[in-house]
């Protein structure tokens, strides 16, 4: 979108009331995907914007991804491509990470029988 002369990203996010009612800047959770969107878009200004599920109610924050936090993403992707081309699985993610659940992630079984 054109916001105040500028091109930028509009990422559109859902909360529930609660979680929105706390809410101060962008989850943590979805910065990376933030941060992938503008890289590949080459929009670094971002408008984040979060909608409660249950109300419609709203809030919304600016983010500027720097060219370092760029050249991060690129580096993250290029990792990817690499295992993609080489069929080498990376590394699994760390036991702690939230998304390291069988909720989220389809390789949860398999990590955990190779010893991840």
């Amino acid at each position: 979108i054109r916001f105040e002369d500028k091109i930028r990203l509009l990422e559109i996010k859902t909360a529930e009331f609660s979680s929105l009612n706390n809410l101060t800047s962008p989850k943590e959770k979805h910065l990376d995907q933030i941060k992938c969107y503008a890289t590949l878009l080459n929009l670094p200004n971002v408008i984040c914007l979060y909608m409660d599920r249950q109300y419609g109610d709203t809030k919304c924050f600016e983010i500027t991804v720097t060219d370092y936090e760029q050249r991060q993403m690129r580096e993250k992707m290029n990792k990817v491509m690499e295992a993609v081309e080489t069929s080498i699985a990376p590394e699994g993610l760390d036991k702690r990470d939230p998304d390291c659940t069988p909720n989220m992630c389809m390789y949860y079984n398999t990590c955990k029988q190779w010893g991840r």
